[in-house]
């Protein structure tokens, strides 16, 4: 299982290309919950659940302040009708196991 961080600031990519290879690789895409990335937006977010993509909420922060910006990624998944079975951080390491076997074996 691969989690797939968009970089858009200062570069063109293609967000429908991205959600239709991480759907057909079965790789978990990322909103980086910083207020100043917020890589995918909710129209992106819902495109990538409407495939069931799993989506990994992160903050990308190096101190414990930074924590404070996940509020933003939380309320963006929220406009984007996510729910937690779409956030792999919501999943017991139980189940993420389960998926990540099944994966392997194409299931």
């Amino acid at each position: 299982m691969f989690i797939l961080t968009a970089i858009v600031g200062g570069s063109e990519v293609d967000l429908e290309k991205v959600i239709e290879g991480a759907q057909k690789l079965g790789i978990v895409l990322e909103l980086n919950s910083y207020y100043d990335r917020l890589d995918l937006n909710e129209f992106y977010l819902k495109k990538a659940k409407d495939k069931n993509i799993m989506i990994s909420l992160g903050t990308d922060t190096h101190h414990a302040g930074g924590l404070e910006m996940m509020r933003f990624g939380v309320g963006i998944a929220r406009r984007a009708w996510l729910e937690k079975k779409d956030i792999i951080n919501c999943l017991s390491y139980e189940d993420i196991l389960r998926r990540s076997f099944k994966q392997k074996l194409g299931i």
